[in-house]
């Protein structure tokens, strides 16, 4: 073999050496320089400082921090400027960095457990896999309250029990990051256009977290996890929740105002005056967990507009929520509100549901509307072609009960003439007369018992005041017994007219003379007068019973006379008949007794107000 030239030879030596390199340079420890040693810095009183006393300072605090304190000393280095440093993998738990600026620099996986990061700047900061959360201690994480993580990296990151209030974290992704049981109230996550979205929150954890009074605008939650979230009043303004679990959420006066949350799981949660107006709810779950269990709370929620088409509202309390707009079907099904409350909520809905499933809601008496009437009349009218009787006269309740304008098409109160006063006034009155006619008695027919139960406690009123009469004789005040063939056999006689008493005079004993007072004698007198009251007034109540029903049902039409049906019940052939101010008020029963007698009748079998 020839001998390799010395130019050769001296080459491969050079590229030998050269490949060798490489594996002779230290590598750095967690969070040490790593090719930043011309990098410097600025501590708190702005003296520039060198990378190499920033890794003196880590390697003392991680020192610190594995003896408990014994050895070493915490880094405090509040207010430093640590802009762009590389802190990969570093051990800061417990450490100071409050105020300080870390914009722009890389300390994923770093451990900032319970560290305290008060107004510090992590803008565009790479916190991938960071530990923010409260580690082993299980008292609170780090706190970042009024930090500027703007632009920041925190996917994967542990915040768990961490402190963020008022922190800004516009832009910053925060996908499958764990902040259950954070504070972060009063948080910044909004963004402000479509081009300018929120931050990203994809499958991130704030199971626990109180957001009371955050901004979310624009976010993306997709997939979150908002299990018993305090929620209170914070925006989420055109925020994305498809998918996401807010089960046991508190949204009481949050704004969901055109959000997306297409199969979003609100079941359980408490929206109280919540704004769901434009919002996306399809095939959104609002139902209970089980049959103990009621759906979510609503009352006063705000889902004008809103997108409902497939949306569980089973169980769920919607009172006075407002479905104005809204639709309630479309390609994914209709809303289901079986088991639902919707006392007084307006019914206005650009697109109705299937009748089964609102059939079973709850108060659907109550329902109401604003300005257009014809949702809720063609509900009412698809529940009587579709046999549900009394879904129908619930709902023709409800479309009876609206409160017209009294004021419409006339001028403001102070500038009307005479004529338009009488108008105004008129219209209030032909409302209310009709509300006490039709609605306090028979709920517009939905309530065909109700007249019935009003006759009995009428019957019931009136009987002590004919026992007062009874009693005490006011002038030719009374109720008499009237033999309708012939005289009664009364005291001892016949007669043909008899006034009833209570208590009638009765004769002196035997020898006329009473008995000494506290004599046996006497306390038997007492106590056989005491029981002869009772008896006395027993049977005059009965008299006073019998008789306000005759008089309930003293009107009658041809042959249906309720009120002989009722005398056929005595033993006797007679009348009972009243006399001075007792026969008014027994005129006053008879009519109202006929008039809530026909509209129980007319409301069981017909329709009297359609």
């Amino acid at each position: 073999m020839p001998a390799m030239p010395r130019s050769q030879l001296g080459l491969l030596v050079f590229l030998l050496v050269a490949a060798a390199l490489p594996c002779a340079v230290p590598v750095p420890l967690a969070g040490q320089s790593g090719g930043q040693a011309a990098w410097t810095w600025k501590d708190s009183t702005g003296a520039r400082r060198t990378r190499a006393e920033l890794d003196a300072i880590l390697r003392q605090h991680q020192e610190w921090a594995n003896s408990n304190g014994a050895k070493g000393r915490r880094a405090e280095l509040p207010g430093a400027d640590l802009s762009g440093a590389q802190l990969t993998g570093a051990n800061l738990m417990l450490a100071n960095l409050a105020g300080a600026d870390l914009e722009n620099a890389n300390a994923s996986g770093t451990d900032f457990t319970q560290a305290t990061l008060t107004g510090a700047k992590l803008e565009g900061a790479n916190l991938k896999n960071t530990h923010l959360g409260s580690g082993t201690h299980k008292a609170a994480g780090a706190v970042l309250n009024d930090a500027d993580l703007t632009h920041a990296d925190l996917t994967g990151a542990d915040l768990e029990g961490a402190n963020a209030d008022a922190a800004d974290f516009t832009a910053a992704n925060l996908s499958r990051a764990n902040l259950s049981g954070a504070s972060l109230k009063r948080s910044y996550f909004g963004g402000g256009t479509d081009a300018a979205p929120g931050a990203m929150l994809q499958e991130v954890d704030l199971s626990g977290a109180n957001l009371d009074g955050a901004n979310l605008t624009r976010a993306d939650l997709t997939s979150a996890i908002l299990i018993s979230a305090d929620l209170n009043s914070a925006d989420f303004t055109n925020v994305t929740l498809n998918g996401a679990d807010l089960t046991l959420a508190v949204l009481t006066g949050a704004d969901l105002g055109g959000a997306k949350a297409d199969g979003t799981d609100f079941t359980t949660a408490t929206l109280n005056s919540a704004d769901l107006s434009g919002a996306k709810l399809t095939e959104t779950h609002f139902e209970g967990a089980n049959d103990a269990t009621p759906g979510a709370v609503m009352p006063g929620l705000d889902l004008s507009g809103a997108n409902l088409a497939g949306a569980d509202f089973t169980g769920a309390t919607l009172t006075r929520a407002d479905l104005s707009t809204a639709n309630l079907s479309g390609d994914a099904g209709g809303a289901d509100f079986s088991g639902a409350d919707l006392e007084g909520a307006i019914y206005e809905p650009h697109q109705g549901t299937d009748l089964s499933m609102i059939s079973k809601a709850f108060n659907l008496s109550t329902i109401q509307y604003k300005d257009d009437s014809q949702p809720i009349f063609s509900l009412r009218n698809a529940f009587r072609d579709g046999g549900f009787v009394q879904q129908e006269r619930d709902v023709n309740e409800a479309y009876r009960n609206h409160k017209p304008d009294f004021a419409v098409q006339l001028r403001p109160a102070g500038q009307r003439s005479f004529g338009q006063e009488l108008i105004f006034w008129g219209r209030i009155a032909k409302y209310w007369l009709s509300q006490a006619m039709f609605d306090w008695t028979c709920g517009w027919g939905a309530k065909p018992g109700k007249p019935l139960l009003i006759i009995a406690i009428n019957a019931l009123l009136c009987a002590p005041i004919y026992l007062f009469g009874m009693n005490f004789k006011l002038g030719r005040g009374g109720i008499y017994m009237v033999a309708t063939s012939g005289p009664v056999a009364f005291d001892g006689s016949k007669q043909r007219v008899v006034r009833i008493e209570v208590h009638p005079d009765s004769k002196a004993g035997s020898n006329g003379e009473p008995p000494k007072r506290w004599t046996p004698e006497w306390w038997d007198a007492r106590r056989s007068a005491a029981w002869k009251w009772i008896g006395n007034e027993a049977r005059g109540l009965k008299t006073a019973l019998f008789f306000s029903l005759m008089s309930v049902f003293n009107i009658g039409y041809e042959s249906f006379d309720a009120g002989q049906w009722i005398r056929a019940l005595m033993g006797r052939e007679f009348d009972l008949k009243a006399r001075g101010w007792m026969r008014t008020l027994s005129g006053l029963q008879s009519l109202l007794g006929v008039g809530l007698l026909a509209l129980a009748i007319l409301s069981y079998f017909g329709h009297p107000f359609e």
